[in-house]
C-alpha cells in the first residue's frame, strides 16, 4: 500500500527535475526542493530497511539526513533547538555576505510575480552541510553537484527496489547549481539589518510562498507530496511563529501532531482504525483525521497557508 505511494513520490520528484532542467531558473526552483527530496529519500530508506544501506550511504546518508530535518523549520528539530538554529542562520549570513554589500543590507532574494519563492539566506540554510568548510553556495558549486547527481540515482534506486525492474530517466542529477547574480528573479530585500527573527519570518514566508506559488502550479492536485509539504509547512510555521510572538488566526483543530507525523514519516498507516480505502490518496487517513475528503482539505490548506503569509507579511511590514 505505502510502496505505492513511495514509488509515486520518487516518480513525482523526477518528472519535476526533467521538467527544471529544461526551464530558464530551473535550479533555483530546484533549491526550494531540497527538503523534500529529502524526506522522501531519508524515509524510504527507512521503510525498506537495512537492504537499502547502498542508497546514498556514507556521507551522503548524513546529507540527506539534514536535509530531511529542513522540513521541520526552526523550532521541531529536537537536536537543535531555536537558539541554535539562529546561531547557524547568522553563520549563513556571515559566509554569503560578501556576494551582498559589506553590510549586509541587502540579500539576494527571488521572486515570480513579486512573490517571495526564496532567498540566498534560505538556501545556504538548506545546504549548511557543506559548512564545515566555511563555503558559502558560490564556493560549493561542485560539492552540489555530486550531491544532486547522488539525489537523482537515489530515487531511481528506491524505485528499483520497490517495483523490482529497473528505472531510468533522461537527467542524470536534480538540477541544482549555486545562484547567479544575474538569475533574472533576483532582487534584494532588508530583512536582516542585525534582527535574526525577521530573517526567520522571511525563511518561512519564502518557504510557503514556494508551495503555493511554485509547487501548486507544477504539481497535480493529486500530488501526495504536495499535501504533506503543505501541511507540514503549516504545522511547523505556527510552532515557529508560536516561539516568535506572532499568532496566525487560523483554525486551531487542523494543528495535529498525530496527522503530522503521519505526513512526516511513512509507515504509519498501521496505527488507522477505521477500513482504509484502496481507491482514497492517502488510503483514507485524511477523511478519518479531518472528516473531510482529501479533495476537500486542499482549499483548507491553501487557505491556512494564505493567513500564515498575509501575517507574517504584515509583521515585516510588506505589502499584503
Amino acid at each position: 500500500m505505502e510502496k505505492n505511494i513511495i514509488i509515486d513520490e520518487c516518480k513525482e520528484l523526477i518528472d519535476l527535475s526533467i521538467f527544471l532542467n529544461a526551464i530558464d531558473d530551473g535550479s533555483i526552483i530546484a533549491m526550494g526542493l531540497i527538503p523534500y527530496i529529502g524526506f522522501v529519500i531519508k524515509e524510504a530508506k527507512k521503510w525498506i530497511g537495512s537492504s537499502n544501506s547502498f542508497i546514498m550511504s556514507g556521507k551522503y546518508n548524513y546529507y540527506i539526513t539534514q536535509l530531511r530535518l529542513k522540513n521541520k523549520y526552526y523550532t521541531s528539530d529536537t537536536k537543535c533547538n531555536f537558539d541554535n538554529q539562529k546561531k547557524s542562520l547568522t553563520e549563513a549570513i556571515n559566509i554569503e555576505k560578501d556576494y551582498y554589500s559589506a553590510e549586509l543590507n541587502n540579500v539576494g532574494v527571488y521572486l515570480i510575480n513579486e512573490e517571495y519563492i526564496g532567498n540566498t539566506i534560505l538556501y545556504s540554510d538548506y545546504l549548511r552541510i557543506f559548512r564545515d568548510t566555511k563555503k558559502g553556495l558560490y564556493e560549493s558549486s561542485e560539492d552540489i553537484l555530486d550531491l544532486s547527481i547522488k539525489m537523482g540515482g537515489a530515487l531511481c534506486e528506491i524505485i528499483n527496489l520497490l517495483e523490482g525492474k529497473k528505472y531510468e530517466f533522461a537527467t542524470s542529477n536534480i538540477p541544482l547549481s549555486e545562484i547567479k547574480s544575474e538569475d533574472m528573479i533576483l532582487d534584494t530585500c532588508f530583512f536582516y539589518k542585525g534582527d535574526i527573527n525577521k530573517q526567520v519570518c522571511f525563511n518561512i514566508l519564502c518557504s510557503i510562498d514556494f508551495i503555493l506559488y511554485v509547487l501548486t502550479k507544477i504539481c497535480s492536485v493529486e500530488s501526495t507530496l504536495l499535501f504533506r509539504a503543505k501541511y507540514l509547512s503549516i504545522y511547523h510555521a505556527v510552532q515557529d511563529l508560536k516561539e516568535l510572538k506572532i499568532f496566525p488566526n487560523i483554525e486551531s483543530s487542523l494543528i495535529n501532531k498525530k496527522f503530522r507525523n503521519d505526513m512526516a514519516h511513512y509507515g504509519l498507516f498501521k496505527y488507522y482504525d477505521n477500513t482504509i480505502y484502496a481507491n482514497l490518496p492517502f488510503y483514507g487517513i485524511v477523511e478519518e483525521r479531518f472528516g473531510k475528503s482529501f479533495y476537500e482539505m486542499i482549499p483548507v490548506l491553501n487557505n491556512t497557508m494564505e493567513i500564515i503569509q498575509k501575517t507574517i507579511k504584515k509583521e515585516l511590514g510588506l505589502k499584503i
